[in-house]
């Protein structure tokens, strides 16, 4: 059995990251994913979400570390077993970042940006269904903002007009992985 391995998949909402951790889960021989809102979602009681952060960006922060810490938990154990690991996460504070990178170090962990043009990734968002829209001027800050964070160690992965089978063979071809 090859060893297994966690992909991290990052991007602003809409570019198609819980799309495709389903897919890559589904596609492997032993895969399992974790949405990390749907960690997120455990905190009821004092919960500072996206849009609560500025009024306490330390809380914020970390609840944010929190749902890392336990989607690295999560990963970790279907590792063990011998199954590949994916995650949607949209990852843009530093301590988060470092924290993915510290928590899985040692292990096969890959990171994908995925990142379309600022015109798909608003197009993407009007068109989802069963979650929350954010809408053009939400989706444009966020992908300004991540325009701004040093992604270098990551694969970047440009979406726009690509369909799932594409993306999914391109990110194969670049990380050399079959599933």
């Amino acid at each position: 059995m090859n060893k297994p391995f966690v992909i991290l998949f990052n991007g602003v909402p809409g570019v198609g990251k819980t799309t495709l951790v389903k897919e890559f889960a589904k596609r492997s021989k032993f895969g399992a994913y974790t949405d990390v809102d749907h960690l997120r979602h455990f905190v009821i009681g004092g919960v500072i979400g996206a849009k609560e952060q500025n009024k306490d960006i330390k809380e914020f922060e970390r609840q944010r570390l929190l749902a890392v810490d336990n989607v690295v938990s999560l990963a970790k154990n279907f590792l063990q077993y011998g199954f590949n690991y994916f995650i949607a996460d949209l990852a843009k504070i530093p301590s988060v970042l470092a924290r993915y990178n510290e928590k899985f170090k040692n292990l096969n962990f890959y990171h994908i940006l995925l990142s379309p043009s600022l015109e798909e990734t608003i197009k993407r968002d009007a068109t989802r269904q069963g979650v929350a829209l954010h809408g053009a001027e939400t989706v444009t800050k966020i992908y300004n903002h991540m325009q701004t964070i040093d992604y270098t160690s990551w694969i970047k992965i440009d979406t726009t007009e690509k369909s799932v089978d594409e993306v999914i063979e391109l990110i194969c071809q670049r990380l050399n992985i079959t599933i």
